[in-house]
């Protein structure tokens, strides 16, 4: 055992990141939902609500309209459970006023086949969207009409954590996964008007059963007017060395 005399700085030992996480959230306005028994909300043995982290007014993510209790949350391994086919997705209504600068970070794992739909914000009004999807061998995200996608390859496929943030800009999209970063810009429409979040679904629609995948999500961070993956600011470097850092030490 090495024993060392003297103080620390608290950002070196292990055990803080969960907290210097919260902070960051807190501090730039995001919202955080953590898989813990602590934070599912159930009734009757149903799953009602994923409650995010933090001591403000509540805020509670809720079984979409399709979803007929089939959300499932497994506490050997504090993980929300998506099931091949069945609307299991939660929603986070309203969540912006327009589709105009975001972050969502998500730490989740498919091991037995791909995820399909991660997440996404969606513009029921306009039947616009972006969302989050791993499919075909890829992790992409992209606006519903294609005018903006970006890619990167699954690197394995494994009971392990991964972690993917996605940010948006003003058009320009920009993922970062375990085999990089990548971007690219475009000029997608209708996007300007209130939107819902979705988690593990990309809308309220009953049917599209070929989009509803197999995965299991831990954590799904969201930051409505940061794009933290443009590094423009040192708040945004921060907070992405804060995820990693979380991931890095959970995953």
């Amino acid at each position: 055992m090495l024993t060392i005399d003297k103080d620390l700085p608290p950002s070196i030992l292990i055990g803080q990141e969960v907290r210097a996480l919260q902070s960051s959230i807190a501090n730039m306005g995001g919202v955080w939902f953590h898989a813990d028994p602590d934070h599912v909300l159930i009734n009757d043995d149903v799953v009602t609500g994923w409650r995010a982290q933090g001591d403000g007014p509540e805020v509670i993510a809720v079984p979409t309209a399709p979803n007929d209790k089939n959300t499932q949350f497994d506490t050997s391994l504090s993980a929300f459970v998506f099931r091949s086919s069945l609307h299991c997705g939660l929603t986070l209504p309203n969540v912006v006023s327009a589709i105009r600068k975001f972050t969502v970070a998500i730490v989740f794992a498919s091991p037995d086949e791909p995820a399909r739909s991660l997440f996404s914000l969606n513009v029921g009004a306009n039947n616009c969207m972006i969302f989050l999807s791993e499919a075909e061998g890829e992790i992409f995200a992209q606006d519903k009409s294609g005018a903006v996608r970006v890619a990167s390859p699954v690197v394995g496929r494994s009971l392990a954590k991964q972690l993917a943030i996605l940010s948006y800009d003003q058009g320009q999209l920009s993922l970062w996964t375990g085999a990089g970063l990548v971007r690219h810009s475009g000029r997608p429409q209708g996007l300007d008007a209130p939107a819902d979040l979705f988690i593990g679904c990309r809308s309220n629609r009953y049917g599209l059963a070929k989009t509803l995948g197999s995965s299991r999500i831990y954590d799904v961070m969201f930051w409505s007017d940061h794009a933290l993956l443009d590094e423009r600011n040192p708040a945004d470097k921060s907070a992405l060395s804060f995820i990693h850092r979380y991931h890095r030490w959970t995953a």
